[in-house]
């Protein structure tokens, strides 16, 4: 066997060599090469798939621990200490005025007692890790080298799979969403605290007067229906519930640790104890109501008895947070004791933000739906009946007649449209579970405002109008377009426009991840950008008063989702940048701003409770310590700036359409990926291999294929190209906007972590010239005959060449970017950076295992086709790596053992074939177990890779 140190040593010995080619001949592929070389002395013996299952785990570890350090570096601060430090100094700084005294208490509870930033949890399915490493990631980003924690988690990623846990359920997703959303409220509480004594210390005649409320904590996992139909409404009424449970729970420990500080005041200990009896059984009720909705739902008394359970009335249960408010606000009042009234105004505090449950609810439905359930209340299923001015007349006036219906759990039961069963839902959240919490009500793929004022009458006619935000997203190229019209139209309409003043606010979401895939990242941040700054001007322009503005910016912790990889104050100000918030500031519009934090991803930031602590506290410092650039000439530049912007738009949108991209998406690269989270990742109609696929794949899977194929063109392409036209002075523009160096650090970081080289070598195995040139290269007798098969099975496909072409279209661009960043100092320089070789050599292991499995393949004997299933069927499958499939149907055809009928009772004896095995082991043993061995290699060796963009997808 062969010491994954050794093999290393040498392959990247190798690798050096190849590296060097180019200059003899400019052809030549390093990582093809060494796939090559690697996949020889597999097929030769010298290396088996065990050493090289043992090299990719030691790379992907390596890969792992360089992004656990990235991780630490990304959430700024090295310890909770510092974390506090940070967060102190930043509230200070935004507390002194003139002369350095500090502004007016009033002014300053102005700025603190209003949430102006939320965080939003989501079940994106990027759950590409085993618990475990989580945990080991965790203790590796928040633990120095050399320390005995960080040393036990290198040792601990001995043996463990770098791979999902083999269970994806929606249950485990939730799961892991309420321990983030836990311990991210513990980091609240502290920060709450600390800004209390801020206030003491500032303010201390007025300080108790104080009620802070920083950030609100929300999460649609358990409520998003966008693009799945396998969440019941019973499971989220019972995940509503549980979350309520919880919080009371928790709250109620608060109380009793209040109590054990001693309270001073007069009767304030004992007012205390009947508050926590209060919480304990209003608990308790609430446990016992989710636990009716865990029975099957579909047995008539097990539903009634939910039902019941939940709307008879119960004096232990609490409906809002009013009362407990009110009595926490006497208390603080009465308390003498300093120390106790602080942890009470810390515990006003989680009350205000969170109320009835442990994050505010968002749920999430589709255009498509609205409409449909639209047509079916209306009867309007006439073709083009919801187009033009006259069907958006028509319901509002439908809104204005209209009187709230009434409903119980048999309405929401016997209800088809999945629009209006969710409003239904919503008004059995805000009716019987917390009436304080206001329910954001997400509409995806919303391109006219009929669509949003259909979702204002479905709550209308339940009455919950006045407690729900309604919010359109943005995120297709049309919508991203045309979003600052919609936006208008909305406002214009006299029953939307009466909504957002009995409201108070004006709600929209963006898309990063569905944006950047159809128009390109970089394109997508700067028309998002575009778009917040006209929301602002248009709530002016229409003189809506006192509304709020909120943007809730979705994206992913990946470079190809929106994410920058700079840091969280990187990462805030990418979203909604400095330059958009001024707009706020400037017309006096309030903002809250959320983004949100998807799946594994975007919990790990809060993965333990330091790691909680610091990245809350980094977020929010980032939220409330930005500046902004008056004079920076991108956006002061505006012509110049506008013409770039176009032709790098351009340049992704024609890319996106170029059919030799979805060639490559679709080739096999995909096929290697795990399932990362319980929502399915394709549609039905996208496993084929054509263009129109490609528009349906979402965001995730896409993102995580070009991953697997080791170059990120929605990111990294375009720019180089766009610049090109006037290179010098885009230079100098990039060296004077602090808006167009970020993306630039974008960009040089996603060119690092990116080879076009490895893309190129990915096409090998799909080239029936390569297959040929090996065959004619020698080797054993079989071996050649394998090659000849698969260049015959090869040569009728395309797809080789579609990556050839692919692969000269971005080097043509990235010759511009590259000279643009070697102008700017971020060029990329392979022999001097040692994690860039180790990724080639990652990829150039797959590459070779990939080969083994084809030249597996070949080996299989002919048989009679059979149910349209033949040889070459199984051939095509495993060239597209569709092994599991591949699998079943060459077992199928070839058994290990056949049932032979012995035990059917014959009078004539026979001694055939009673020692002889009757089914085919050795295509068992030579063909079906190594490949699939192989195949789990290969998808683990995905999730190495992975490492190196810091998120899955």
């Amino acid at each position: 066997m062969n010491a994954p140190s050794s093999l290393q040593e040498r392959y990247l010995d190798l690798l050096e060599a190849h590296i060097a080619q180019p200059a003899h001949d400019p052809q030549a592929n390093a990582v093809k090469q060494l796939a090559y070389d690697i996949s020889r002395d597999l097929e030769a013996g010298t290396v088996s798939t065990s050493d090289l299952e043992g090299l990719a785990k030691t790379l992907s570890d390596q890969a792992l621990v360089a992004r656990a350090g990235r991780l630490s570096a990304y959430m700024e601060s090295g310890s909770s200490d510092e974390a506090l430090a940070r967060f102190d100094r930043m509230v200070r700084a935004s507390a002194m005025g003139d002369g350095g005294k500090p502004i007016p208490f009033e002014a300053f509870c102005m700025r603190w007692q209003r949430s102006s930033f939320g965080f939003v949890l989501t079940a994106h399915p990027t759950f590409s890790m085993s618990d475990k490493l989580r945990a080991i990631i965790a203790e590796l980003a928040t633990h120095e080298a050399g320390s005995p924690e960080y040393d036990a988690a290198i040792s601990a990623l001995d043996g463990e799979p770098h791979q999902p846990e083999a269970e994806q359920t929606l249950l485990r997703e939730h799961k892991s969403a309420q321990g983030a959303l836990k311990r991210m409220a513990g980091a609240l509480d502290i920060l709450h605290r600390q800004l209390v004594e801020i206030a003491r210390d500032l303010y201390p005649l007025q300080w108790a007067a104080f009620r802070p409320e920083l950030s609100t904590l929300a999460s649609w996992v358990g409520y998003d229906l966008d693009g799945r139909s396998d969440i019941g409404w019973s499971d989220s009424i019972g995940f509503r519930l549980r979350e309520k449970a919880d919080q009371l729970e928790a709250y109620a420990a608060s109380v009793a640790a209040i109590i054990e500080k001693g309270p001073a005041g007069p009767n304030v200990a004992e007012s205390l104890g009947e508050l926590k009896g209060k919480l304990e059984r209003a608990a308790a009720s609430a446990r016992a109501e989710a636990q009716a909705f865990c029975a099957d739902m579909s047995d008539e008394k097990a539903f009634a008895a939910a039902a019941n359970r939940l709307t008879d009335p119960d004096p232990d249960r609490i409906l809002d947070t009013k009362d407990i408010r009110g009595i926490l606000h006497e208390l603080i009042i009465a308390e003498t004791s300093q120390d106790v009234r602080i942890e009470l105004i810390v515990l006003h505090a989680a009350v205000a933000t969170r109320s009835l449950g442990t994050g505010h609810v968002h749920v999430r439905i589709n255009a498509v739906q609205v409409h449909n359930a639209l047509r079916a209340h209306l009867g309007w299923t006439g073709q083009g009946a919801l187009d033009g001015r006259l069907p958006l007349s028509n319901l509002t006036a439908e809104i204005a007649a209209t009187k709230p219906a009434a409903i119980n759990f048999a309405s929401l039961e016997n209800e088809q449209t999945t629009a209006l069963r969710q409003m239904m839902l919503v008004a059995r959240f805000l009716t019987l579970i917390d009436r304080d919490t206001v329910i954001r009500y997400l509409i995806a793929e919303c391109e006219q405002p009929l669509t949003a004022v259909a979702v204002l009458y479905f709550a209308r006619l339940f009455g919950i109008d006045d407690r729900i935000d309604i919010s359109p997203l943005f995120e297709t190229p049309d919508a991203l377009e045309r979003g600052n019209r919609l936006i208008e139209q909305l406002i214009e309409n006299e029953a939307f426009r009466t909504h957002l003043e009995q409201r108070g606010r004006i709600a929209i979401q963006t898309g990063f991840s569905d944006a950047g895939r159809f128009i390109g990242q970089i394109p997508a941040a700067l028309a998002i950008e575009r778009l917040q700054i006209q929301m602002a001007r248009l709530i002016d322009a229409a003189g809506l008063k006192d509304v709020e503005a909120l943007i809730f910016d979705t994206h992913g912790e990946s470079l190809g989702r929106g994410s920058h990889p700079g840091s969280l104050t990187h990462r805030q100000h990418h979203i909604m940048t400095p330059w958009a918030r001024s707009w706020f500031r400037r017309l006096s519009i309030p903002l809250k701003h959320e983004s949100s934090f998807q799946g594994t991803d975007g919990f790990l930031l809060f993965e333990t409770d330091d790691m909680a602590l610091r990245s809350v506290s980094g977020v929010l410092v980032a939220e409330n310590s930005w500046t902004v650039n008056e004079n920076d000439p991108f956006y002061t530049d505006i012509a110049f700036t506008w013409d770039f912007y176009r032709a790098l738009r351009t340049y992704q949108t024609a890319l996106y359409n170029d059919p030799d991209y979805g060639a490559a998406v679709f080739a096999f690269a995909g096929n290697l990926l795990f399932a990362t989270g319980s929502r399915k990742s394709r549609r039905a109609s996208e496993s084929g291999g054509g263009r129109s696929d490609l528009s349906r794949l979402r965001a995730i899977p896409h993102n995580a294929t070009l991953q697997q194929l080791g170059f990120l063109p929605n990111v990294v392409t375009g720019f180089g190209t766009a610049a090109g036209a006037e290179f010098d002075r885009f230079a100098e523009l990039c060296r004077r906007s602090p808006r167009v160096m970020a993306l630039v650090r974008m960009i040089a970081f996603a060119r690092r972590q990116s080879s076009l080289t490895a893309f190129a070598a990915q096409a090998t195995i799909l080239d029936a010239g390569f297959w040929i040139a090996r065959a004619d290269a020698g080797g054993p007798g079989p071996q050649r005959r394998g090659c000849l098969t698969l260049a015959e099975r090869l040569r009728g496909n395309g797809t080789a060449f579609a990556f050839a072409r692919f692969h000269n279209r971005l080097r043509t661009d990235l010759l511009h970017l590259e000279a643009l960043l070697n102008e700017l100092g971020s060029g990329v320089n392979p022999l001097a950076d040692e994690s860039r070789r180790a990724l080639y050599l990652l990829h150039a292991v797959r590459i070779a295992l990939m080969m083994h499995v084809m030249l597996r393949a070949a080996d299989l004997p002919r048989f009679a086709a059979r149910n349209d299933f033949s040889r070459e069927v199984v051939l095509d499958l495993l060239i597209q790596m569709r092994v599991p499939e591949a699998v079943d149907l060459i077992a199928e055809t070839f058994p290990r053992r056949e049932d032979t009928g012995s035990s059917v009772p014959m009078h004539e004896k026979a001694d055939f074939g009673k020692d002889r095995d009757s089914g085919y082991p050795h295509i068992h043993d030579h063909i079906i177990t190594p490949i699939s061995d192989v195949y789990a290699q290969m998808r683990r060796i995905g999730i190495g890779l992975s490492h190196r963009f810091g998120a899955y997808g």
